[in-house]
């Protein structure tokens, strides 16, 4: 039981990341095969190792992904739906592993001229949606393990109530017993004393156990409104 009460105190002291994120979108050039390219980028608020996971995932959806070491790049690239035969996206992490930054961007001459202001506007708007996607995305597994926590310390809170009627019943026949067998008082006096600790120490753990459950439900409703904050 000890162990139990352990990892809820180990778990409320793992959600601290509870402020709303913000999100700003900025240009940036960055340089692509030795050339200055410009492009639009979003600062996260996460490790840099699952942002880039999760950012070479986001460029899948949008062609032909490829990567080598240095940047990513999309050919035959479809944008706001529209499929284009030319064209490349670039994209990069960049920055610290704590703060890194996603960043994706064009060279014009790779793009038929007609076409450049229009997919520059859809661009533009793309690391500011991954991070969006990327924080619910976040919060929701926060969400989900609360959740699971919830339900845990229900468990165990409907476990120790059933005990602590078993531990009733148990003593009110050991009462009755008392009363009945004269003879053997001192050994059902010691079992009484056993019984009566026991319940005290029941009392105990269910005291913590909703303390605990209420705390970890305090951080799962701060995480809901986390998450309806992010736009």
């Amino acid at each position: 039981m000890r162990a139990k009460f352990l990892f809820f105190g180990a778990f409320l002291g793992g959600c601290g990341w509870l402020s709303a994120q913000s999100i700003e979108p900025k240009r940036l050039a960055l340089a692509i095969k030795g050339e200055k390219v410009e492009g639009y980028s979003v600062r996260m608020e996460a490790k840099k190792g699952d942002v880039e996971a999760a950012w070479q995932r986001f460029l899948r959806e949008f062609g032909k992904y490829r990567s080598n070491s240095d940047y990513f790049f999309v050919t035959e690239p479809v944008v706001d739906a529209t499929p284009y035969a030319n064209g490349v996206i670039y994209g990069k992490v960049e920055g610290p592993d704590s703060q890194p930054v996603v960043w994706l961007g064009i060279k014009d001459s790779e793009w038929d001229d007609k076409n450049i202001a229009t997919v520059r506007a859809e661009l533009e708007k793309l690391p500011y949606r991954f991070a969006v996607t990327y924080y619910r995305n976040q919060v929701q597994q926060q969400i989900d393990d609360t959740q699971r926590a919830v339900e845990a310390t229900d468990k165990q809170q409907q476990r120790l109530v059933n005990q602590h009627k078993d531990l009733v019943t148990k003593l009110a026949s050991n009462e009755a017993e008392k009363v009945r067998l004269q003879k053997a008082f001192e050994a059902n006096a010691l079992e009484n004393a056993v019984l009566k600790q026991k319940l005290v120490d029941n009392k105990k753990a269910q005291d913590s156990v909703q303390l605990a459950g209420s705390q970890i439900k305090k951080v799962l409703d701060a995480q809901k409104e986390k998450q309806r904050k992010i736009n």
